[in-house]
């Protein structure tokens, strides 16, 4: 049975680490090689590590231009790094600009992300695009900005609150 390093194959190398018994199985098992497992660890404790209430906040605008209302929400969201899957996460707020989302992955920033969110008035569906993304307690935040800025309504109908 050959071991093989699964980054190194999807980089299109070899990175076959060795053979354990039985030598004549053709099975593939994976595991990580020395290289790969020092980028996998540096990446982990870069997402693991809080930074500073400023530091994660420099994707994000300095003054904003809408005001934001705290929300708890289930959303599916559909990104194009995640073709065919369907993320579920969680509005924590709403604003005439756009919404800040957490989901257990990372979605690109510069993408457009489409979702559906679970008011309580029923479903509604948004479009924007990714302008910020942060670590937090394990799950990754993201800010999705509107194409257009949405009216007072809109925020009102996704808070609860107006009927």
């Amino acid at each position: 049975m050959k071991i093989v390093c699964a980054h190194c194959q999807a980089e299109g190398k070899p990175g076959i680490l060795g053979e354990i018994e039985p030598q004549d199985d053709p099975t593939i098992t994976y595991s990580i090689c020395p290289e790969h497992r020092l980028r996998v660890e540096a990446e982990a404790q870069v997402a693991t590590t809080t930074p500073r209430e400023e530091e994660q906040q420099e994707d994000q605008p300095k003054g904003r231009r809408f005001d934001r209302v705290p929300i708890a929400l289930p959303v599916t969201g559909w990104a194009p790094q995640y073709i065919g899957t369907a993320l579920e996460g969680k509005a924590c707020y709403v604003g005439a600009g756009g919404l800040m989302l957490e989901f257990p992955v990372e979605i690109v920033k510069g993408s457009f992300l489409r979702v559906v969110l679970q008011a309580t008035q029923g479903p509604v569906e948004v479009e924007g695009e990714i302008v910020w993304t942060t670590f937090h307690d394990g799950i990754v935040r993201h800010g999705l900005s509107f194409l257009e800025p949405k009216g007072p309504d809109f925020v009102d109908l996704v808070a609860g609150e107006k009927p």
